[in-house]
C-alpha cells in the first residue's frame, strides 16, 4: 500500500505522504470511516503554506528556505548575529552546526546576495577555528562580486515596497 495519498486542501489537490505527516493519516482514517463513499477525494479547510510544507516534506527541509527567500535571509541575519554576540555550548558540537549553515548561504547565490555570504563567511571564520577540510568545502563558492550577479548595494532581507503611483508625491 502506498503511504502517498491525494487530498483537496483548499482549492488545490495535494499528493500527501501520509507516513511523513501522520495528522493526514488520522485524518484520511477518520474521513474513509465517516464517509459513504469510498472514492471521494477527502477534504480539508485551507492550510496556509501548505504547499511550501509539503514540498519541503517531500523533498527535504532545506527546500523551506529555497522557497520562502525573506525568510532564509532573515536566518541569515539571526545566525550573523549569533557568531558576533551568540555563546556556544560546545564550540566543536557548535562549528559543525555552524559550518553547515555557512555553507549553505554561501552556496546558494540565487538567495543570499553577495555581501551576506561575504559578512556570514568572515563572522563564522572569526568565530571558530575552521578545518582545512571546512575551508575548502567554504572555498568551492567564492564570494566575489561579480557583474551577472547583479549585487547592489541595497541587499536587504525583506522585500521591497512597490511605490504608490497614484499618490501626490510620486511627481
Amino acid at each position: 500500500q502506498t503511504s502517498r495519498v491525494k487530498i483537496k486542501i483548499g482549492a488545490n489537490e495535494y499528493l500527501v505522504d501520509i507516513k511523513k505527516i501522520p495528522y493526514f493519516e488520522s485524518f484520511v482514517r477518520f474521513q474513509r470511516c465517516s464517509s459513504q463513499s469510498t472514492t471521494s477525494l477527502p477534504v480539508h479547510s485551507d492550510i496556509p503554506f501548505f504547499d511550501i510544507i509539503n514540498h519541503g516534506v517531500q523533498e527535504g527541509y532545506r527546500h523551506f528556505f529555497r522557497r520562502l527567500r525573506g525568510v532564509a535571509r532573515d536566518a541569515a541575519f539571526r545566525l550573523l548575529y549569533l557568531f558576533v554576540l551568540g555563546e556556544f555550548e560546545s564550540d566543536v558540537r557548535d562549528s559543525s552546526m555552524a559550518y553547515n549553515a555557512v555553507l549553505f548561504i554561501v552556496s546558494h547565490r540565487g538567495i543570499f546576495k553577495h555581501r551576506t555570504r561575504k559578512m556570514v563567511r568572515e563572522a563564522f571564520e572569526e568565530r571558530f577555528e575552521l578545518s582545512e577540510k571546512q575551508r575548502k568545502g567554504l572555498d568551492k563558492w567564492p564570494i566575489n562580486e561579480t557583474q551577472e550577479e547583479g549585487w547592489q548595494e541595497d541587499d536587504v532581507t525583506t522585500e521591497e515596497e512597490i511605490p504608490d503611483f497614484d499618490s501626490d508625491w510620486s511627481m
